[in-house]
C-alpha cells in the first residue's frame, strides 16, 4: 500500500462535517433567537430566515474549502456564478430551452470560469504572499462581474428580454402569513442534496481526503505526493460550483441583482458564519450561516429594517471571535506573518541610512515633489485642480491606512468608512448645528480616533484574516445602519470656509489646503515610524511575544496605531465632504474600501511613498488618464500582481535596493539584508559569493559605519 492510499485511509476517517456539534450550535441559536421578539418570533419567520440562511451557508461553503487549501479568503466567490447564472437565464428566456438543461450549462459555465480563473491567475500567484493572493481575489471579483455583462451580450439585443430563472416548480404553501414559493421549495431540496454531495466527497473520494491532507499540512503533502496546486483547481471548481447554485436559487427571489461581486454586504453575510467556524468545519459554517439568516430575519421583523440587522451582525462577529479567542488566534498565528508582514517594503538599511549622499539624495527627493506638488496645479484647469485635490484626499485616506496595516500590521478592509464618519458628522455639524469649521475639524478627527480605538479594542484578542472581517463589518454597519442616523444626516450643501483672508471656494486654494494637510499627514506617519512608539509598534507587529519579552506591551501600540488611522481617515473625509460640499450614505461604499486596501498593498505597504502610489494608481489613473484607465481596474490589477508580486511601489524600492547595492559594493560596506536575499555576500571574483569570515572576526552587533568617514 503506498503512502497515498494510506493517508486517503487515515484522512477518510475524519471527516471534516462533524455534524452533531454543528446541530447543536444552530438549535441552541434559534432557541436563543426566539427570545428576540416579544410575544415569541412566528415560525413562518424562522423558515425564511432558514432558507437565507442557507444561500448564505452554500456561498460560505465555498470560501471555506479555498481557505483550508490555501489559507486566503476568495473575495470573488459571490460573484464566481454570477455569469453562468446569465447565461442559463438568457438560454431559458431569449432560445426556449428546458430548465433543468439550461441550468446545467449554466453550472458547468461557473465551474469552467472557475477553473480558468485558478489557472489564470492563482497558479501565477500560488507562490505569492497570502496577502496578495488576497488582494488579486478582490480584482477576480470585480472582473467577475464585467463578465456577467459580457454575457448577456453573447445574444442579439440582450436587453430585449431579461434573464428568466424562475423555479418550474408551481407549488406553494403558507406559514402564519408568510408565503413560500417554487424557488422556496428548491432551496429546500437543493441544499441539503449539496451537503450529502459534499460529505460524501470529503469522506469518500480520495480528492476529497487529498483536500483535507493539503489544508492540514501542505509541506507533508507535498511529501507524500499530492499536487497541492491540482487541489487548488479541485477547491475552484468547487466553489464555482456552489457559487452557480447559490446564483440559480437566489435568482427568483432577489433577481438578478447579485452579480456585482455579490455586494459587500453579502460576501459579508458568508463570510460571518465561515469565520465563526474558524474557516476550518464546514458543519460549523452551516449551522452559524442558519443561525445568522434567522437571526437576520428576526430583526428584520422587529424593526421593519434590515439596516439594523447589520449593526448586530457586527456584534455578533466581534463577540463570537472573543469568545472562541484562543482557537482563533492559534489558527491565525501560523499566517499572521503572511496577512501582516510579507508584502511591506523594507526601509533603507541602517548600514546606509546615515550617509550623508543617502540623506541627501533623499530630502532632494521629497523636496522635488513637494515642489512638483505646488507647481502642478497651475497649469490646470479649474476642473483638474478639483480632480487633483480629490486625489490628494484619497492620498491622505491611503497613508492612515499605511499606517495602520503597513506599520501596525492590523488589516482593514473597512477603512473608507471612516472617512465617512468623519465627511458626514462635520456636515451635520456645520449645516445643522452651525459649529465652526476649525472646531468641527477638531471634534470630527477625535470623534474618529475614538471610533477607531473602539473597533481597535478586537485587535486586542483578534487579529490578521479575522480582524479584517471586523472591519469589513464595520464597513457594512455604517453604509447600512449608522450613517442613516440622525447625527449623520444634513440638508444643502455646506460651503467651503473662507480663512487668513483666502477664499477655499476656488478650487485652487482648496487643492492647496489638501496639499498641506498631506504633507503634515506625510510627516505624521514618517515620525511615528522612527519614533520609540513607532519602533514598539513594529515589534508588536512582527513578534507580539518576542516583543512582551523585551518589556515591549502589545495594548497601546495596537490601540494608538487605531487611534492615530482613524484620526486622519475623518480628516480624510471631512475634506472629502467640503471638496464635494454635498455627500451621503452612498458617497462611501464599502466597495471603495476593499479598493483603497488593495490600492495601498499594489503601492507599497508601510512606506509615505507607497501611500502616495496607492492614490495616483487608484484615482490618478482614472481622472488624469482615462485612456489607460484598464489598468487600475480588475483586469490591470490582476495583471499588476502578476508581473509585479510586489506591487508598483516594490519595483520602485526594488530600483533603489539595487542603488544602494551599488553604493555598498563601491564603498566596501557590507549590507546584509541587501545581499543576503541575492546570494552576493561580496566575496572575491570565481568564489561562491560566500566571504571567507574567522569567527574571532564576527560580531553580534555590527556597527554601522560613521557617516563622515565616508567620501560624501
Amino acid at each position: 500500500m503506498n503512502a497515498i492510499s494510506v493517508l486517503y485511509d487515515r484522512v477518510a476517517t475524519r471527516p471534516a462535517v462533524r455534524w452533531p456539534t454543528g446541530v447543536a450550535a444552530f438549535v441552541l441559536a434559534i432557541a436563543a433567537t426566539r427570545l428576540l421578539a416579544p410575544d415569541g418570533l412566528p415560525m413562518g419567520v424562522v423558515v425564511l430566515g432558514l432558507h437565507l440562511g442557507a444561500l448564505n451557508a452554500l456561498v460560505a461553503l465555498g470560501l471555506v474549502v479555498i481557505y483550508r487549501a490555501g489559507k486566503y479568503v476568495n473575495f470573488a466567490q459571490g460573484g464566481i456564478g454570477a455569469a453562468g447564472a446569465v447565461i442559463a437565464g438568457k438560454l431559458i428566456a431569449n432560445n426556449d430551452l428546458n430548465y433543468f438543461l439550461a441550468v446545467a450549462i449554466g453550472l458547468a459555465a461557473s465551474v469552467a470560469i472557475a477553473g480558468a480563473a485558478e489557472l489564470a491567475f492563482v497558479k501565477r500567484l500560488f507562490e505569492a504572499p497570502r496577502l496578495i493572493l488576497t488582494v488579486a481575489t478582490i480584482g477576480m471579483a470585480q472582473l467577475f462581474s464585467g463578465f456577467e455583462v459580457a454575457a448577456a451580450s453573447f445574444w442579439t439585443d440582450p436587453l430585449a428580454v431579461r434573464p428568466n430563472l424562475d423555479s418550474p416548480i408551481s407549488a406553494s404553501y403558507t406559514i402564519g402569513r408568510t408565503i413560500f414559493g417554487g424557488a422556496h421549495i428548491a432551496i429546500m431540496i437543493v441544499f441539503p442534496l449539496v451537503l450529502i454531495g459534499l460529505t460524501a466527497f470529503f469522506r469518500y473520494s480520495r480528492y476529497g481526503a487529498a483536500v483535507q491532507a493539503a489544508a492540514e499540512n501542505a509541506d507533508r503533502a507535498r511529501l507524500l505526493g499530492i499536487s497541492v496546486r491540482r487541489v487548488s483547481l479541485i477547491v475552484w471548481m468547487i466553489a464555482g460550483l456552489l457559487a452557480g447554485i447559490t446564483a440559480v436559487l437566489q435568482a427568483p427571489i432577489v433577481g438578478f441583482t447579485f452579480g456585482a461581486a455579490s455586494g459587500p454586504d453579502i460576501m459579508l453575510r458568508a463570510l460571518a458564519p465561515a469565520m465563526l467556524a474558524g474557516m476550518s468545519s464546514l458543519s460549523g459554517t452551516v449551522a452559524a450561516a442558519l443561525a445568522l439568516g434567522v437571526m437576520q430575519q428576526a430583526f428584520v421583523w422587529n424593526t421593519g429594517s434590515s439596516g439594523f440587522s447589520n449593526l448586530v451582525l457586527l456584534v455578533v462577529i466581534v463577540g463570537a471571535l472573543l469568545v472562541r479567542r484562543r482557537r482563533a488566534t492559534r489558527t491565525v498565528e501560523s499566517e499572521e506573518a503572511s496577512f501582516a508582514a510579507q508584502a511591506l517594503v523594507r526601509p533603507i538599511p541602517r548600514e546606509l541610512a546615515g550617509l550623508r549622499l543617502v540623506k541627501s539624495t533623499r530630502r532632494c527627493l521629497i523636496g522635488l515633489a513637494v515642489v512638483v506638488g505646488i507647481i502642478i496645479p497651475l497649469p490646470l484647469s479649474v476642473t483638474q485642480q478639483n480632480l487633483a485635490a480629490l486625489i490628494v484626499i484619497y492620498a491622505i485616506a491611503a497613508l492612515s491606512l499605511t499606517l495602520l496595516s503597513g506599520q501596525a500590521g492590523q488589516i482593514s478592509f473597512g477603512h473608507w468608512a471612516f472617512a465617512g464618519f468623519g465627511a458626514l458628522l462635520g456636515g451635520h455639524l456645520i449645516n445643522e448645528r452651525g459649529w465652526h469649521y476649525l472646531l468641527t475639524a477638531v471634534a470630527v478627527c477625535l470623534c474618529g480616533a475614538l471610533v477607531a480605538v473602539l473597533i481597535g479594542l478586537p485587535a486586542l484578542r483578534i487579529r490578521g484574516l479575522f480582524l479584517g472581517v471586523v472591519t469589513l463589518a464595520f464597513a457594512v454597519a455604517c453604509t447600512g445602519y449608522v450613517f442613516g442616523l440622525k447625527w449623520f444626516q444634513f440638508g444643502g450643501y455646506v460651503r467651503r470656509p473662507v480663512a487668513f483672508g483666502i477664499d477655499f471656494n476656488k478650487d485652487l486654494w482648496f487643492y492647496y489646503l489638501c496639499f498641506g494637510m498631506l504633507v503634515l499627514t506625510g510627516i505624521v506617519v514618517r515620525n511615528v515610524r522612527v519614533s520609540r512608539w513607532g519602533r514598539h509598534m513594529l515589534a508588536v507587529r512582527d513578534n507580539d511575544r518576542a516583543a512582551a519579552a523585551f518589556g515591549v506591551g502589545s495594548v497601546w501600540p495596537r490601540l494608538a496605531a487605531f487611534a492615530t488611522a482613524g484620526f486622519l481617515g475623518a480628516m480624510a473625509g471631512y475634506l472629502y465632504m467640503l471638496h464635494q460640499t454635498a455627500v451621503g450614505t452612498r458617497s462611501f461604499p464599502v466597495t471603495t474600501s476593499l479598493l483603497l486596501f488593495s490600492a495601498v498593498v499594489i503601492g507599497g505597504m508601510g512606506t509615505v511613498t507607497g501611500g502616495i502610489i496607492a492614490a495616483l494608481y487608484l484615482r490618478g489613473i482614472q481622472y488624469f488618464a482615462p485612456e489607460i484607465q484598464l489598468v487600475s481596474t480588475s483586469l490591470g490589477l490582476l495583471v499588476v500582481l502578476m508581473f509585479l508580486p510586489g506591487g508598483i511601489g516594490g519595483l520602485l524600492f526594488a530600483g533603489r535596493d539595487a542603488a544602494l547595492r551599488v553604493l555598498a559594493r563601491r564603498w566596501g560596506i557590507e549590507v546584509p539584508s541587501l545581499t543576503a536575499d541575492r546570494g552576493d555576500f561580496g566575496g572575491p571574483p570565481g568564489s561562491d559569493g560566500a566571504p571567507d569570515v574567522a569567527l574571532s572576526d564576527v560580531r553580534l552587533e555590527p556597527s554601522a559605519p560613521t557617516p563622515d568617514a565616508v567620501p560624501g
